[in-house]
């Protein structure tokens, strides 16, 4: 009964393609998808990428927005993130700072650095770039230079929050380890730990400047509802959800239709 409910209740529903495109679209501008979302734009506008910015008259909107900030500040982010996921935290700091300083401090001065700055105004965002500029001093054998680091920079910083101090302890008792890959902390040198702060810092980047503060992309929300459900209703019932998708003052908003399967 409740999928034929659902399905009779979203039957006069059409998927708009548009929508679906700039839902793909705006995934990859926000996750620094450069070359794919420029390869993506051009395969859906062909070689005039600006026709994009034409009005559609049916929805009153264009179809990709290729002046927004997320697009604008697509380089300099894709920039950054890459950095991080070298291990080049020093150099991701100095291009946060001169180009999206308030990804860093809350009150962001332009004549003092970052690093003269209260620890109290500096983001968590800031404090987990330091935290694996720690690990970069360790995985590169500097244990000396990283105990040093903790107590000047990461010390002061880690008294205002007491996440922050307990991560603080949780990095630090890696020097206690001849093989720190060996210890219950281990999974702060995990590779992948660094793609998860570029994503991190990318996201504050685009919360702190851009018009709305979304916390992720509209296709990972659209996902995770189509999980939910999916888990709600259960494997036994068979079902296939479709999104159907709303564009709202800036937002998309997901309807689902759900069809059983044919048995």
């Amino acid at each position: 009964m409740l999928g034929q409910e659902l399905e009779e209740s979203f039957s006069n529903e059409v998927i708009c393609v548009t929508d679906v495109q700039r839902i793909v679209f705006n995934y990859l501008v926000d996750e620094c998808y450069e070359e794919t979302a420029n390869a993506f734009l051009h395969a859906v506008c062909g070689e005039n990428p600006e026709e994009s910015m034409e009005i559609d008259n049916s929805t009153n909107q264009s179809q990709f927005d290729i002046t927004s900030y997320a697009w604008r500040t697509l380089g300099d982010r894709k920039v950054i993130y890459r950095c991080i996921q070298l291990g080049c935290i020093e150099e991701a700091l100095d291009l946060c700072w001169a180009k999206f300083p308030k990804s860093l401090a809350t009150n962001a001065n332009s004549h003092v650095h970052w690093t003269k700055l209260p620890p109290e105004s500096l983001t968590s965002a800031c404090f987990e770039l330091l935290c694996q500029r720690f690990i970069e001093f360790l995985r590169n054998g500097k244990s000396k230079e990283a105990l040093e680091y903790a107590q000047s920079v990461l010390g002061p910083i880690a008294q205002t929050k007491e996440e922050y101090m307990k991560a603080l302890q949780d990095i630090v008792s890696l020097i206690a380890y001849e093989n720190p890959y060996q210890s219950p902390s281990a999974f702060y040198l995990n590779e992948d730990r660094k793609s998860s702060i570029a994503s991190l810092v990318n996201r504050a980047i685009l919360n702190n400047f851009g018009p709305s503060k979304k916390q992720e992309t509209c296709l990972e929300t659209l996902i995770k509802q189509l999980t939910i459900v999916n888990t709600l209703i259960g494997p036994k019932n068979a079902f296939i959800m479709l999104g159907v998708w709303k564009h709202v003052d800036g937002y998309y908003i997901c309807n689902l239709k759900v069809t059983r399967l044919v048995s």
